[in-house]
């Protein structure tokens, strides 16, 4: 929260893993300057900032990874980081899992010339060591130094980079600072920044997070230019919470609307437009003409209220047997399988619709995060009830009866589910064998040569061969289950009515540090821009020793309810063995 008690989603959440560590209010200046760089800064003023960024001592680090779950980046020594793994193992465990899971875990201390790049990676346990002829930065990739000295069009629009200019009024209009000039009044240029030679940090890919190291000992409080550098580096969608979620807890949500159950919670405007044009008729010209022929007009006083009465019922009645009494539910997921380190990570979304509220409430892990997506939070009813046992019980408000709700569940454990895959004795097969626990639908291979093969309808335990193929070919059918399975506004629902329904409006003029930011929008977030990329996929996205496949259902998805009655499902896991 800012100086006014304003909560803002615009500043990352930060914790450096640090017995005693102070920032001084000229380095949280600094900080704060280089944020309001950034094309949507949000308040910046410092108390804003040190909020932002907290310090935990590493002896009271949580032990389970859902609790790091509210953090954008966790920050941490190598030193620190490697007594972590030998004295606080499930700590250390639970750091590595969040990351999976889409986090930032930056490392300081590398190393000017990279000499601890090796330890780091044997902490991590991120694979063999290369050869000494190896490139010693293999696997990690260094800042694009075009970008150095820019910022990028806006928050979630990482397609250009512009200069930075002082003044910027407002997101995506960046207004240049008067140029000084010399003794003939020339406007002086603008100098351009002149990158390092050599990175102060690297980057690299952990399951669905990030790994960042950075060379120097004591990164902070640094250099405006390298923390600009750094974040726009890792890019939006990645350092924003609500970007990486893709939802909001305190802004409306527009996209609640184009995931719910098809046909089911919505007015049943056909029929009642069919029942009160029969009303209308009945219980006016047709009732008064019966009764002034019958000479018992005074009879209105019961027929008119009787009709009313029954045309209530009739549609009250349609409506339970259409939308049932039990509990429906509309699944939509994304899972990666480390095969290797047996961890696996599952981003899920939930749209539910419960003809009566189930009384034991939803059921969920002890390792998964459950996120509420809303319409809009200012219409919240209710306070929502968590009973921590062995399980999280969500008892009370999770699940009202009648009323679409939705979630984002995120799941990260260790698991054994996978794929077994082989060359066939010729080499002009793969023979893989289904341990994921449910149907393969469509595969996708790519082997140890960098060669692609496909198979389809494989069943769980089963074994079948995967022909060879080129990956331009088989790129159509994985794009078109994309497509078909895209989550789509109802036709009974006017999506510009939705937007413009006036929902929080006045919340969004409270919320002032967040009205510079765009709207929450599942497409930025970790579940979707996975599914995405794989309609996107083209030559060199998949490494080698990966694949791609759509299932009937995820082995990590966990639906709360287990006699929740699955509407529709799509499933997508990619992985490596």
């Amino acid at each position: 929260m800012n100086q006014w008690g304003e909560w803002t989603e615009s500043l990352p959440r930060m914790v450096l893993v640090a017995d005693r560590f102070t920032l001084q209010q000229q380095d949280l200046d600094e900080l704060s300057e280089m944020l309001a760089r950034h094309p949507n800064p949000g308040p910046t003023d410092p108390s804003t900032l040190s909020e932002c960024i907290v310090s935990w001592p590493a002896a009271e680090l949580p032990e389970r990874w859902i609790d790091y779950s509210s953090l954008d980046m966790l920050w941490v020594s190598v030193d620190e980081l490697r007594s972590l793994k030998r004295k606080r193992p499930a700590v250390f465990a639970a750091i590595l899992r969040w990351t999976a899971a889409g986090g930032n875990l930056c490392i300081y201390g590398a190393g000017d010339d990279w000499q601890r790049l090796r330890e780091i990676e044997s902490i991590l346990e991120l694979g063999d060591p290369p050869a000494e002829d190896d490139d010693p930065l293999r696997g990690w990739v260094a800042p694009d130094k075009s970008i150095f000295g820019k910022f990028l069009t806006g928050i979630g629009n990482e397609a250009a980079a512009y200069p930075v200019y002082e003044g910027a009024e407002s997101p995506g209009t960046f207004v240049p600072t008067q140029p000084l000039t010399d003794a003939d009044d020339r406007p002086t240029p603008t100098p351009v920044p002149t990158p390092p030679k050599q990175p102060p940090f690297l980057c690299r890919q952990f399951d669905l997070g990030v790994v960042a190291v950075f060379a120097p000992d004591q990164p902070f409080p640094g250099d405006a230019d390298i923390w600009q550098w750094f974040f726009n580096s890792l890019g939006s969608k990645r350092w924003l919470w609500t970007q990486r979620h893709g939802l909001s807890a305190t802004r409306p949500n527009a996209d609640f609307w184009d995931f719910l159950i098809p046909g089911v919670g919505l007015a049943p405007v056909t029929a009642f437009r069919v029942l009160i044009s029969l009303f209308v008729l009945v219980i006016g010209p047709l009732n008064y003409f019966l009764l002034r022929r019958w000479k018992r007009l005074h009879l209105l006083l019961v027929t008119i209220p009787g009709g009313a009465l029954l045309v209530t019922g009739l549609l009250f009645a349609y409506a339970v047997v259409a939308d049932g009494l039990g509990t429906r539910v509309r699944v939509r997921s994304f899972t990666h399988i480390d095969q290797p380190s047996g961890r696996a990570v599952c981003w899920t979304r939930l749209s539910y619709y419960a003809g009566l509220a189930p009384a034991g409430g939803l059921v969920f892990p002890s390792d998964t995060v459950v996120l509420p997506l809303e319409a809009d939070f200012s219409m919240r009813g209710g306070e929502r009830t968590v009973f921590w046992e062995d399980q999280q019980r969500l008892v009370s408000g999770w699940l009202p009866a009648r009323t679409p709700t939705q979630l984002v569940t995120i799941r990260a454990r260790q698991a054994n589910a996978g794929l077994a895959i082989r060359p066939s004795a010729d080499g002009t097969q793969l023979h893989v064998k289904n341990g994921l626990g449910t149907d393969l639908k469509q595969l996708l291979v790519c082997a140890d040569d960098g060669h692609c093969y496909w198979a389809e309808a494989i069943a769980p335990g089963n074994e079948s061969a995967a022909v060879e193929v080129a990956l331009e070919k088989v790129v159509a059918p994985l794009r078109s289950a994309v497509m078909n399975a895209q989550p789509r506004v109802p036709a009974e629902i006017d999506p510009q009515a939705v937007r413009n329904s006036g929902f929080g409006s006045s919340w969004r003029y409270y919320y002032s540090g967040n009205t510079n930011l765009p709207d929450p929008a599942q497409r930025t977030g970790m579940l979707e821009t996975s599914v995405a990329a794989v309609a996107k996929l083209a030559a060199g996205d998949l490494a080698p020793r990966t694949y791609v496949a759509i299932v009937g259902r995820s082995p990590e998805i966990e639906l709360g309810l287990p006699k929740a009655r699955v509407e529709s499902e799509f499933h997508v896991i990619r992985g490596n063995w």
